[in-house]
């Protein structure tokens, strides 16, 4: 700044200034510039000793205003992301003199009163102040994003592009992937938690191949979280059950003489959708559950497929009822009534299915060949007996 005093009578004498901070005036060159910020004061004194009407004031400000902006109450960054109302206020040593935003997709600049809260259009809201001065604040800048970021799946087989999962809960493939998406302020994490276990951050797009029950989230840097996703990873095939009556089939034998069998099944991971069975004489499964008692003589076959689409081996059993039949032959000729004593060169024993055993004269049971002959004097004693267990005797 600078004074300059003139005087058409006697002329300028002395002009005098007091500085910024000084309580006192001291001389001043005529026309003479400051720089230092601050107020000052000038007078003059013409030659004749008469002194200005007015003692002249100014303040140099060369310092713009500083902004700051606001979300519930308390002071935030320049350029950061909310969800929540905010505002806008600023200082200045000397004054500030108006307050503008400009809200997002407009380019024009609006009057703005201090500390009001601000909510409505998604986007970059822009703040600015001038002092008394006409020193402008740099730009304060805030994005108001209160919308929720998407979650995609992607499936298929490991190192493919795949393709994104759209209906259901399970899924049967090689891997997942999650990927997030975030149109206004973008997503500032991805986290995913596996069988119900604490939430871990996730990097996007990476391929998970083990199977279990997922949940994806992301947060965008607003801090809006979306909405949780939940998908199964099931490539795991449910286990079958045959039950022989109340006591588990152990596969041993591929035959039972059980009153009754049933089949069940079960999955840990995205559970047992259906049981299926083929009776004997049918040509197509039909559906059965857990409860459905089978009694019918003959072969059965059984399989179950999970909500993955996953199915169990096929299981098969014959249930047979009817024991083996067997008949004594003496001197290979089959064997009249003859209240079970022979005193014929040999014996011999034929059935018609399963194993065959003996016991003979001072000998524990063995297994029996039919139609083996025996001739050594004593008391035998002959059976079979089918895979079912069904035994018949002689």
């Amino acid at each position: 700044v600078k004074y300059t005093a003139s005087d058409s009578g006697s002329g300028v004498g002395t002009v005098y200034v007091k500085k910024p901070g000084s309580s006192a005036f001291v001389s001043y060159t005529n026309g003479s510039q400051l720089t230092a910020e601050g107020k000052y004061y000038f007078k003059a004194y013409d030659k004749a000793g008469n002194i200005t009407s007015t003692t002249h004031e100014i303040t140099l400000d060369k310092t713009a205003p500083v902004g700051q902006l606001k979300t519930n109450g308390a002071n935030i960054s320049n350029n950061s992301y909310t969800s929540k109302s905010f505002s806008y206020s600023a200082t200045d040593s000397v004054g500030v003199a108006i307050l503008q935003m400009k809200r997002p997709n407009s380019s024009s600049w609006e009057t703005y009163t201090a500390g009001t809260a601000i909510t409505g259009a998604e986007g970059l809201n822009y703040f600015r102040a001038t002092d008394l001065a006409g020193n402008i604040s740099a730009e304060s800048k805030i994005f108001y994003d209160t919308s929720k970021p998407e979650i995609l799946i992607i499936k298929g087989d490991i190192g493919s592009s795949g393709q994104i999962h759209t209906q259901g809960l399970v899924v049967n493939t090689e891997c997942i992937r999650a990927t997030a998406a975030d149109a206004g302020s973008g997503v500032k994490a991805l986290y995913v938690s596996r069988n119900g276990g604490a939430y871990s951050l996730y990097t996007n797009a990476t391929e998970i191949t083990a199977d279990g029950r997922y949940a994806f989230y992301a947060v965008n840097n607003a801090s809006v979280a979306s909405d949780t996703y939940n998908i199964i990873l099931d490539k795991t095939a449910p286990t079958g059950s045959i039950y022989c009556e109340n006591t588990k089939w152990d596969g041993l034998s591929s035959v039972t003489g059980a009153d009754y069998i049933r089949f069940d099944a079960t999955d840990a991971l995205s559970g047992v959708m259906a049981c299926y069975v083929l009776k004997p004489g049918a040509t197509q499964f039909v559906q059965c559950n857990n409860t459905t008692k089978f009694t019918d003589e003959g072969k059965y076959m059984f399989y179950a497929i999970d909500f993955g689409n996953n199915a169990t081996p096929m299981y098969s059993i014959t249930v047979n009822h009817t024991a083996p039949k067997g008949d004594l032959y003496i001197n290979g000729e089959l064997a009249s009534d003859n209240n079970g004593y022979t005193n014929a060169e040999f014996i011999s024993f034929i059935f018609n299915e399963g194993r065959g055993y003996v016991i003979a004269p001072n000998a524990p049971s063995s297994q029996y060949v039919s139609g083996t002959t025996y001739s050594a004097e004593g008391k035998y004693a002959f059976w079979a007996e089918n895979e079912g267990g069904q035994a018949g005797t002689i």
